[in-house]
């Protein structure tokens, strides 16, 4: 198993090109949302490609072994997707990347429920469950925002 490090954007980014695959849909949409998000953590769109290779490379190494797959999908075998996820240990992160995760498969407008049972798995895994249901409902129902009072000055 490559490891990238923990908490690194490697890891991260890692993780969100998989949500990508279970569908095995990664069309410029995404790809483009994932150069952009590759931009932000500092790295480049060649990133991108190297890890796809290096995450096709796993895939490939494990096939045989058929130890478990996310819904028997040959490119998303269980034991590489949680050497994944153990990469990324820090709650605020795990949140974060949950969040890009469902970014990245939002980028397609036909979207599937597979992909969003996906992401759902990544937070069981985690165990970050009411965690996220709070980051969703801060979402759906946002904070007010604090008015000043008339005259008051910045």
């Amino acid at each position: 198993m490559i490891k990238y490090g923990t908490n690194s954007p490697q890891a991260t980014l890692r993780l969100v090109i998989m949500a990508c695959f279970v569908e095995r849909k990664l069309s410029a949409a995404r790809l483009s949302y994932l150069h952009e998000l590759a931009t932000k953590l500092d790295l480049t769109p060649a990133h991108v490609s190297r890890i796809v290779e290096e995450h096709e490379r796993e895939v490939l190494a494990e096939q045989d072994k058929n130890d478990g797959f996310f819904f028997g999908n040959g490119a998303l075998p269980k034991v590489v997707v949680h050497a994944a996820l153990d990469e990324v240990g820090h709650l605020d992160l795990q949140l974060h990347v949950a969040m890009q995760m469902m970014q990245v498969i939002m980028q397609e407008p036909k979207h599937t429920a597979r992909e969003v049972a996906f992401v759902e798995s990544v937070i069981g895994y985690w165990r970050i469950k009411p965690a996220w249901r709070e980051v969703l409902k801060a979402i759906e129902h946002p904070a007010p925002r604090r008015r000043r009072p008339r005259g008051t000055v910045r």
